[in-house]
């Protein structure tokens, strides 16, 4: 815990509409806790304050969803047909461009 942080473990947080006053900075936290960018000491520290806080829990395991319904989707593959359309298509431009290179 830190000096000022009202006995919760996360300094200096402005609170999600709902939340508790010492949750500021959430989202940039939880991002970064996502994303694995926290050391190890920051991220314990965190984790400490979601067992405690059932509002940044759910924010957590909200942006969580989030990322993993936007991976989802992003999943798709194009139909191969169309992959092969644009795999010709760069193939003459790439060859019209050699030629041009050729000649200059």
């Amino acid at each position: 815990m830190s000096v000022g942080d009202g006995g919760h473990g996360v300094t200096g947080m402005t609170p999600p509409s709902g939340t508790h006053a010492h949750c500021e900075d959430l989202a940039e936290r939880i991002e970064r806790f996502l994303d694995g960018e926290m050391d190890a000491s920051e991220a314990r520290e965190l984790d400490g304050h979601l067992d405690d806080c059932l509002p940044c829990t759910s924010e957590r395991d909200l942006r969580a969803r989030l990322r993993e319904l936007i991976r989802e989707g992003c999943a798709e593959q194009a139909p191969a047909d169309l992959v092969e359309r644009v795999r010709a298509r760069l193939q003459e431009v790439s060859a019209g461009v050699e030629q041009d290179d050729d000649r200059g």
